[in-house]
């Protein structure tokens, strides 16, 4: 099963103790991540000051040593006869206790500018425990943007940023010289296991699991409004799919709506072409449990790595009932006590062998 390691921290990331129990936890890409724990009550470590909301975690395994667990104790606990069930998030929930109370300037900057400023502004109030170095963070693209996110959580900021600039972001947990937890903030284009190639089977799935979910709002039209004092001055961008393109032929016209802080007609454009690239298409989604064993795959999981999936039997094709198709992961859950990671996967875009012909 591999050694595991749960080590909890105050609010301000001084050790405390290790602790043993029953334990399962999640990461989700680009979104906020669980765990869950059962500790006996008679457990001489079940103390307040080892279970107290806000305390921070690390859960380190040695079957995955690529995706350390970092996050802290939030609400729910749940109290039996027996057990305390204890909760928890992600670091990335830590932003989403966070909200802009000052506007960041209007000067035009890049995704990756805004996403440093924006971390360091959940800092301003309060140490969040979470640091960013420019040097972990790639650069986007040349596209600039004019946002202040006044009144919104730090994390929706980064969120309605990375949906209009596609990169991925997440927080590394991590221990200085002082054992002292920290959650390093990353942005990049792609974060992906380079040069690993793995082949997993679906038939590890369940019977009873949605093995393949086609998903997503499909949109080949999209309305684009900025912010102006008038009608006449807000910037506004209506563009659509060309109608002998492959999705409007299939789809017909499907419009979408998106607002936000765009102060040029070319920024409301920009937005436009980007919406419709990203949106004009299923996406493909699978499940897929793991067990442990001894597949070499588990240890070079997280979130993001690409590998390939050996799928039969799901989708309209053509001409197959089975296939190769590559995919990111998504989404883990790791539970040492059922022996399997159950993973969900994204078939990459230009892998069209499962879109309805």
């Amino acid at each position: 099963m591999g050694d595991l390691r749960i080590r909890v921290f105050n609010r301000q990331g001084k050790p405390l103790d290790e602790l043993s129990g029953e334990i399962t936890r999640s990461w989700t890409a680009n979104d906020i991540g669980t765990f869950k724990m059962k500790i006996g009550r008679n457990d001489p470590k079940a103390t307040q000051e080892n279970l107290s909301f806000g305390n921070l975690i690390l859960i380190e395994s040695s079957l995955m040593p690529n995706s350390p667990w970092g996050g802290f104790i939030w609400t729910p606990r749940n109290w039996s006869e027996e057990t305390i069930e204890v909760e928890g998030k992600t670091g990335e929930g830590l932003l989403k206790q966070r909200v802009m109370l000052t506007q960041l300037t209007q000067t035009p900057r890049t995704a990756e500018a805004l996403f440093i400023e924006l971390i360091n502004e959940g800092n301003r109030r309060g140490d969040t425990s979470i640091r960013i170095n420019p040097s972990d963070v790639e650069i986007i693209s040349p596209k600039v943007y004019e946002d202040t996110f006044y009144g919104m959580f730090i994390f929706d900021a980064i969120e309605d940023l990375r949906k209009r600039s596609s990169f991925i972001w997440w927080l590394e947990p991590r221990t200085d010289s002082d054992n002292s937890i920290f959650f390093q903030a990353h942005c990049a284009r792609n974060r992906k296991e380079r040069g690993h190639q793995m082949v997993m089977h679906y038939n590890v799935v369940p019977a009873q699991s949605s093995v393949m979910t086609e998903a997503g709002d499909i949109t080949t039209g999209v309305l684009v409004i900025g912010q102006g004092e008038t009608l006449e001055t807000t910037p506004t961008s209506y563009e659509t799919l060309p109608k002998n393109h492959a999705e409007f032929r299939r789809w017909g016209l499907r419009e979408g709506l998106v607002t936000g802080n765009f102060k040029t007609q070319g920024a409301a454009l920009g937005m436009a072409k980007s919406f419709l690239t990203r949106e004009g298409r299923v996406k493909r989604y699978y499940s897929v449990d793991a067990p442990f064993m001894d597949d070499p795959l588990i240890s070079t999981l997280h979130l993001g790595s690409e590998h390939l999936l050996f799928v039969g039997g799901y989708g309209f094709t053509e001409d197959g009932v089975e296939a190769e198709t590559r995919v990111t992961v998504k989404g883990m859950a790791l539970s040492e006590k059922e022996g399997k990671v159950a993973l969900v996967v994204q078939a990459k875009d230009n892998d069209m062998d499962f879109i309805e012909r």
